[in-house]
């Protein structure tokens, strides 16, 4: 799912509030929503290891 880039993002934010349309911003809250989860998840999973790490050492 690499529908959140960039180029989306700048879009979004030249467009004004009135031509956003609602189905639009429920599609970029979306797409912010998923790549806050994956990073969480990634940043997270990082952390465990780090911490097993240095609890084996």
């Amino acid at each position: 799912m690499e529908s959140f880039s960039a180029g989306d993002e700048t879009v979004g934010m030249q467009k004004t509030d009135t031509t956003i349309t609602k189905h639009d911003s429920i599609v970029i809250e979306a797409n912010l929503l998923y790549f806050f989860i994956f990073f969480l998840r990634k940043t997270s999973y990082i952390y465990i290891m780090g911490k097993y790490s240095m609890i084996e050492q």
